[in-house]
């Protein structure tokens, strides 16, 4: 067995049947990365309308702010009906592609994401 067979995605049991799910794939040979989807359509707030705009101005002008609704700007669980499987030695790093910022105004919270190897079919969530 290869190192690359040793690492993989499978859908939960969720969404076993979820014929719209694909498994993420490499687009291109020299791909750096997977395309993962989201399994459902979720509305992400815009936060830059929500009151960032405001705190941001308002502490430009040294005022202070007001009433900012935090709600609007916690970040967002998109689930991917997915799991992932890999070697024990290994992680799943979720990273943002240029486009998803750029175009589209998403980023994670934190930048990067990290799937440890021993999430997977985790007792919490099968490693959702």
């Amino acid at each position: 067995m290869t190192v690359e067979n040793t690492r993989g995605f499978e859908k939960i049991s969720a969404y076993a049947n979820d014929e719209a799910i694909t498994l993420p794939r490499r687009s291109t040979t020299l791909s750096a990365g997977y395309d993962i989807a989201a399994a459902e359509d979720i509305i992400v707030p815009a936060m830059w309308k929500t009151g960032v705009k405001h705190v941001l101005k308002d502490l430009a002008h040294l005022n202070v702010a007001g009433e900012v609704d935090e709600s609007a700007m916690k970040p967002v669980l998109v689930p991917t009906g997915l799991k992932a499987y890999m070697g024990e030695n290994e992680y799943l790093q979720l990273a943002c592609r240029s486009s998803n910022p750029l175009k589209r105004g998403l980023s994670l919270p934190n930048g990067v994401g990290i799937v440890d190897a021993d999430y997977y079919n985790n007792e919490n969530n099968e490693g959702h």
